[in-house]
């Protein structure tokens, strides 16, 4: 009967350590285990008397298949580290006082409280241990009332604590003590676990049995205190590393002889028995019965087990997957990606063929959020990588709002590609479309070149793409001309760091062409940078306004306007002062009450606000209303950069401005060319045919100035009269009585 349950028992084992292994093996590889981890120096910690598992012996290091196991964790990973065996109990709290880090152990619920597990690498079963002397079968019920030996801290002892088969439980310190005391008869059994208090038994020779059939199969992991998640999750990645690589099965075949117990035969447990049997027959009928018995429990405990390990079979697989994949797109990782794309560089080099890094961004995806929400824009992404995933021979990855990147070694797959993400006739007329915009990187390497990382393809992929969108088109290849700028960037960052505070800014005057005096000044804002000296706006603002960071500029000069003008009165009450913002200033829904707020102390007729007409008509509405507002605070508006864009008419038909300032562009080639002259002259005249104030920027010789004030411009800027000044130098300026004429001689040197 004994051997009937054992090696049934036996088989449920090897087919649990047969299922386990291949799991492990088929992941998804031994390249996508992480091992980004830190190597560390780790105390292991567990009992000194379970052979084979592990154990100690005089004078000896510890040795056993765990401790193996944990030697080729460490070898995996880099790491070191140190094994103390001591009895249980004391192991067990090492872990949880953070005197040791990690110990191998059965999971359970009440174990949980204390400790984070692995997976499982190694599965156990109990039994009940009795004197030799003892020919009856037994199980845990027959032990009610009677003395059973149990160690303290081991899984038997929660188990039996909370059950209720009545048992008188006697602890002991470590596992031989507990078979020790069934051996010398002062308790009737020992409850523990069967591969390793049989190797005790056979070690020291102890004078006992196992009288059970194996109970509570139970998982082997290794623990971690309770929240050490880092420490859990690296010991995990050895495991699995070791799995993955054979060496889990190296070691299991060195201790298979000793992890298999040999339980005694058949008929030798039959003659034990054979003085309790009336005769053959009865012997044979009960012996059939009690098989068929056992075989059904241990086939349902089988089928039980099996069950389970198919479940973590199931889990591990969903863990290995989402590991390495989107969990929105099913499409690969970011982490993946670069672990498989350089593969791909490498075979690249190799081979000497090509290789193309696509980057695609749903551009539309924030105004989707916006306008259906979250559950729409979910829909369009998934969408797309339907259609990356359908491409054979690429890998695609998702890197999350709405960016992708695709790898492919073929040009007809980038063409495809670019084709199907354009083409919606998929989607009906009632379904929003998904706006791509799309970078491409060649990627040719020559022999004499070292090897990129998969990093820097997918950057320069995504500087096409970002190059694409910010020229509004819809494709566009990788060149190093479209690099930004690392001064742009170290620009953008200083701005970040210090703010305005190492902005200045600079005045250039005005003059009128009739009473030639000046009337007003332009504000222009400079940058006086630590490292690179004075930088032109022409290089930074554009870049606030990319990053979104030119509203806090633009009210700094608003306010540092301002404060000149109170600070240097009576200079300053005759004239004007020009401030230059943006359609992203003029549409901002606090503008308003900001600038309501600065000009209270000011006379509010002395401040123009100059913006590009290019830029106003994509804000129409907004920006009419915020300039009738401004108008009621005595602010006008000019629009700067007048007949720049395509729709100047429109502009003036629809936008309350009170002046137009001349593109430069138009003033620079006046009295060069006919055609210039003529749009010039046209545009003077219809704009005081509206009532409007034409002025005229970029003026640097006397040729020009007279063929303004021949078309009849009202003021000229450039310098002809002056170039940008400080504030302590402009204010001489605004002091003068005298006239332009006064000044002609001198301005005639400087022409």
């Amino acid at each position: 009967m004994e051997c009937i349950l054992d090696n049934c028992f036996k088989k449920k084992l090897l087919i649990l350590l047969a299922c386990f292994l291949p799991t492990a093996q088929g992941s998804q590889g031994a390249e996508l285990v992480d091992t980004s981890v830190n190597p560390k120096h780790i105390i292991y910690v567990g009992s000194e008397y379970y052979p084979p598992l592990e154990s100690i012996s005089d004078g000896e290091p510890p040795k056993g298949f765990i401790t193996d196991l944990q030697n080729a964790m460490a070898y995996s990973a880099g790491a070191t580290i140190e094994v103390k065996l001591m009895n249980w109990d004391s192991a067990l709290r090492s872990v949880q006082d953070g005197s040791a880090d990690a110990i191998a152990l059965i999971p359970s619920k009440d174990r949980s409280q204390y400790f984070d597990f692995t997976e499982p690498f190694y599965y156990v079963a109990h039994g009940l241990f009795t004197h030799s002397g003892n020919n009856e079968p037994l199980t845990l019920t027959d032990m009610r009332g009677k003395k059973v030996a149990i160690v303290n801290g081991a899984y038997a002892e929660t188990a039996l604590e909370s059950s209720d088969y009545d048992l008188e439980l006697v602890v002991t310190d470590t596992e031989l003590e507990c078979l020790k005391s069934v051996a010398n008869e002062e308790v009737h059994a020992c409850i523990e676990v069967i591969v390793t208090s049989k190797k005790l038994a056979d070690n020291y020779g102890l004078d006992i049995k196992l009288s059970s059939s194996p109970f509570w199969p139970r998982p082997y992991a290794f623990g971690v205190k309770k929240g050490n998640t880092k420490l859990q999750e690296e010991l995990q990645d050895q495991l699995a590393k070791i799995v993955v690589d054979g060496t889990y099965s190296e070691i299991y075949q060195k201790w298979e002889s000793q992890l298999e117990w040999k339980p005694q035969s058949f008929w030798k447990s039959l003659s034990q028995l054979s003085w309790l049997m009336a005769g053959l027959v009865v012997i044979l009928s009960i012996v059939f019965f009690i098989n068929n018995l056992l075989r059904r429990k241990v086939n349902h405990k089988t089928a039980q087990l099996e069950r389970e390990l198919k479940s973590s079979r199931e889990l591990h697989k969903k863990f290995a997957f989402n590991a390495t994949h989107d969990s929105t797109t099913k499409l690969l990782n970011r982490k993946a990606l670069f672990d498989l794309l350089d593969d791909k560089i490498t075979y690249t080099f190799i081979n000497h063929t090509q290789l193309f890094v696509i980057a695609i961004r749903i551009t539309n995806i924030v105004s989707i959020i916006s306008v259906f929400g979250y559950r729409k824009a979910i829909d369009i992404v998934v969408s797309v990588a339907k259609k990356l995933a359908s491409f054979d021979q690429t890998l695609s990855a998702h890197f999350g709002d709405g960016v992708f990147v695709v790898s492919t070694d073929n040009q007809q797959c980038v063409d495809d590609i670019i084709q199907i993400l354009s083409d919606h006739s998929d989607l009906d007329s009632n379904q929003i479309y998904p706006v791509p915009v799309i970078g491409v990187y060649d990627f040719l390497i020559n022999a004499d070149e070292k090897l990129p990382r998969s990093s820097e393809l997918v950057r320069k992929s995504i500087t096409a793409m970002n190059y694409a969108e910010r020229k509004r088109i819809q494709v566009a290849d990788y060149n190093p001309d479209i690099e930004p700028d690392s001064r742009n960037l170290k620009l953008l960052s200083d701005f970040y760091k210090v703010g305005c505070d190492q902005f200045v800014l600079h005045y250039q005057p005005q003059i009128d062409v009739k009473t030639e005096t000046i009337t007003h000044v332009e504000a222009l804002i400079r940058w006086q940078h630590p490292a690179l000296g004075m930088v032109s706006p022409y290089l930074f603002i554009p870049l606030l306004e990319e990053s979104g960071n030119i509203k806090k500029v633009t009210r700094w000069v608003i306010k540092e306007v301002i404060s000149f003008i109170n600070s240097h009165k009576p200079q300053t009450d005759n004239v004007k002062f020009s401030v230059n913002i943006t359609t992203r200033d003029l549409v901002d829904d606090s503008f308003v009450e900001f600038v309501r707020d600065v000009v209270e102390d000011l006379v509010t007729n002395s401040l123009i606000f100059e913006v590009t007409e290019s830029e106003l008509l994509e804000e129409k509405e907004k920006a009419k209303w915020v300039m009738l507002e401004l108008e009621s605070m005595g602010i006008s508006c000019a629009a700067d950069d007048f007949g720049s864009g395509y729709s100047s008419l429109s502009y003036l038909n629809d936008l309350s401005v009170d002046e137009v300032k001349l593109d430069r562009s138009f003033i620079a080639s006046l009295h060069k060319n006919e055609r210039t002259f003529k749009i010039v002259s046209s545009t003077i005249e219809l704009a005081h045919a509206l009532g409007l104030v034409v002025v005229a920027e970029g003026v640097e010789d006397l040729k020009t100035y007279q063929v303004l004030s021949d078309l009849n411009c009202d003021r000229i800027q450039g310098y002809l009269i002056s170039k940008p000044v400080s504030g302590k130098d402009i204010l001489p300026m605004l002091r003068s009585t005298s006239n332009f004429r006064s000044n002609e001689r001198k301005l005639s040197n400087l022409s």
